[in-house]
C-alpha cells in the first residue's frame, strides 16, 4: 500500500511511522476529519470500536489514515488524540 499512499505518517503521539503503518493491511480507510466538525467525534468513537474488533489479536485487517481538515497543529492534535490509527502529518 505504501507504493501509492507513501510512507510518511504519524501516530496519535506525533511519532513518525513509515511504510509499516500501511503495508500488510487488507483494507485502508482514508478518514477526512477535523476537530471543529461536531459530527466527527461520534463517528470516530464508533470507528475505534470497529478498528479494535477488526484488528483483534494483532490482525492487520483495517488501517485508518487520517487526512486532517484542521487549520492548525493544535486542532490536528485534538483530532488525533486517543486515536489507535495513523495520519498524514499536519502541514
Amino acid at each position: 500500500m505504501s507504493s501509492w499512499l507513501g510512507s510518511n505518517f504519524v501516530d496519535a503521539n506525533g511519532n513518525k511511522v513509515g511504510a509499516e503503518g500501511v503495508d500488510g493491511y487488507k483494507l485502508i480507510m482514508i478518514l477526512h476529519t477535523a476537530s471543529w466538525w461536531p459530527g466527527c467525534t461520534p463517528f470516530k468513537n464508533n470507528l475505534k470500536t470497529l478498528y479494535a474488533k477488526w484488528n483483534a489479536d494483532g490482525a492487520k485487517n483495517l488501517q485508518v489514515v487520517v487526512l486532517s481538515g484542521d487549520s492548525n497543529s493544535d486542532g490536528f492534535k485534538t483530532t488525533m488524540s486517543g486515536a489507535p490509527w495513523i495520519a498524514i502529518p499536519f502541514g
